[in-house]
């Protein structure tokens, strides 16, 4: 997950130069308390968001468990990018787990800019990289270690999380019950 890291903060770099120069206009400052739902499923993603403060969770329903996809921390671009590409209803949710306060554009004011504007073209194709990099780093962090050293890495990498999100949560993302995140913790 560290390419993509890499790769996501230069990308932002950019970002923040169109915003600046090419979308200021269009781009919101915007802050949820926590527990707030930026999606939900059955509804179609609208805003492309980019964290500025505070921490959110994309995981869909598997009958009753909730299944984590991912965390957005600041300096994150979070979106459902089937619904905001495709036009389709989305299927998950993305939560605020702490208040956040994000910059924001809408899909639509995003697709109608970038028609007319190359720099705007670029960096969707670079944000569509980073995102390819980060879903690519997602499988093989699952496929190729256990559990254990799935945790050690959140601890390494990302303490903020470890101290500040739910357990369920965590177990969840590194794909174990919380049962055996407590056996996992008894070991370290």
């Amino acid at each position: 997950m560290m390419l993509y890291k890499n790769y996501a903060t230069s990308v932002l770099k950019d970002l923040k130069t169109a915003i600046d120069e090419q979308i200021a206009d269009f781009v919101e400052l915007v802050k949820f308390p926590k527990n707030t739902l930026l999606l939900s499923p059955g509804q179609r993603n609208l805003y492309y968001y980019v964290v500025e403060t505070g921490i959110l969770v994309n995981y869909y329903m598997r009958d009753t468990e909730e299944v984590v996809t991912s965390f957005t921390f600041p300096g994150d671009i979070v979106a459902d990018f089937r619904t905001a590409v495709f036009k389709v209803k989305s299927t998950d949710y993305i939560k605020a787990l702490s208040p956040v306060t994000v910059y924001r554009i809408s899909v639509a004011d995003f697709d109608m800019l970038k028609k007319d504007n190359t720099i705007l073209l670029a960096l969707e194709r670079k944000l569509i990289i980073a995102y390819t990099l980060l879903l690519d780093e997602r499988l093989r962090f699952i496929q190729h270690t256990t559990a254990l050293e799935r945790y050690q890495f959140l601890m390494d990498h990302y303490p903020q999380l470890i101290s500040t999100v739910s357990t369920r949560y965590i177990a969840s993302y590194i794909g174990v019950k919380v049962e055996t995140l407590s056996r996992i913790r008894g070991k370290i």
